[in-house]
């Protein structure tokens, strides 16, 4: 039997990237980083205007992170998983974290010509 109090809910996604953008070896790894931190930026800030609060602690507790080729959306409040079956806070979020992602490389790379 499994205790209850022990059982922990946690809400974690990772957008990786894809398409021939990230194929082509004359992007610098710089470029890539960049518009991964200046997308995770934004997307935590999209995901905690989403959050609904009653007592902050799920809107406090979004952790948003980029890694090499992708970006991480991690929130470990206990109750996380069960307001976004209800409210869609990283359904609705996701697909816009990749146009952001698709338009800031694209804006990036257009610098570079």
């Amino acid at each position: 039997m499994v205790d209850k109090a022990s059982i922990n809910f946690m809400i974690s996604y990772h957008i990786k990237t894809s398409g021939p953008l990230f194929k082509q070896k004359n992007l610098t790894k710089d470029l890539i980083e960049e518009a991964l931190q200046e997308t995770a930026d934004w997307a935590q800030n999209r995901l905690r205007n989403r959050t609904p609060v009653k007592t902050g602690r799920l809107k406090a507790g979004w952790y948003v992170a980029p890694g090499k080729t992708s970006i991480r959306l991690d929130n470990p409040v206990n109750y996380s998983t069960f307001v976004e079956r209800r409210v869609g806070m990283v359904a609705k979020t996701t697909p816009e974290v990749r146009q952001h992602l698709n338009q800031t490389l694209l804006n990036k790379t257009n610098k570079l010509k």
